[in-house]
């Protein structure tokens, strides 16, 4: 079993030669390309775990995984990020996050300076290969759809004990019921998340 915690995966897989792939789709540098993604990530880890608290949530991750995501889209990323707009993207992105994607896309936009739409197009190409990375952890590990659950909540839990302020304020992100505006309180997220990206939680 790997031991690291499932944010700190994506970290490592989304580093490197992955991101300056998606950077050079999206028309972006390789920096503001990972800053873009250490915004998204954590984001995208912490609803799957909050949807998968509940039985019916956890169900429909646990099928919607061992059906379609294996994470073989990991082996051909350059056919995939050539052709990302056709691609599950977009519906996973709405299963996910529902009504809110357009003020997750504000969020990654205001911390990286990239404009809403460009956040857009990385959120679509990131989130099949978060889901087939999922997936990976899943076959791995031997990951029932109970267990899948747990490994992820443990992770977003590991996630919040080092990094408590950033996490708490995805937390309001997604739980926001349009009654205040979290918006006000990003401005040292971004730096904060990247230098985390770069240097490790540990």
């Amino acid at each position: 079993m790997n031991n690291l915690n499932f944010v700190d995966l994506l970290t490592q897989q989304f580093s490197g030669d992955t991101a300056e792939m998606i950077g050079q789709q999206l028309g972006l540098d390789k920096g503001t390309t990972q800053l873009a993604l250490s915004q998204f990530l954590p984001v995208i880890a912490t609803a799957l775990a909050n949807n998968s608290a509940n039985e019916e949530g956890a169900s429909s991750l646990y099928n919607a995984v061992e059906q379609d995501h294996d994470g073989s889209i990991m082996n051909n990323l350059m056919g995939f990020l050539g052709n990302f707009s056709q691609g599950p993207g977009a519906g996973i992105l709405g299963h996910v996050f529902g009504n809110q994607m357009g003020q997750i896309a504000e969020f990654v936009s205001k911390n990286t300076g990239i404009d809403t739409s460009t956040a857009q197009n990385l959120m679509q190409i990131a989130a099949p290969m978060v889901m087939g990375l999922l997936g990976q952890q899943q076959r791995s590990q031997g990951l029932t759809q109970q267990g899948l659950s747990q490994f992820l909540n443990a992770s977003v839990q590991d996630v919040q004990r080092t990094d408590p302020k950033n996490m708490g304020l995805i937390g309001k992100l997604l739980d926001r019921n349009n009654d205040g505006n979290v918006f006000d309180d990003v401005a040292s997220l971004g730096m904060s998340f990247l230098k985390n990206w770069m240097n490790g939680r540990n």
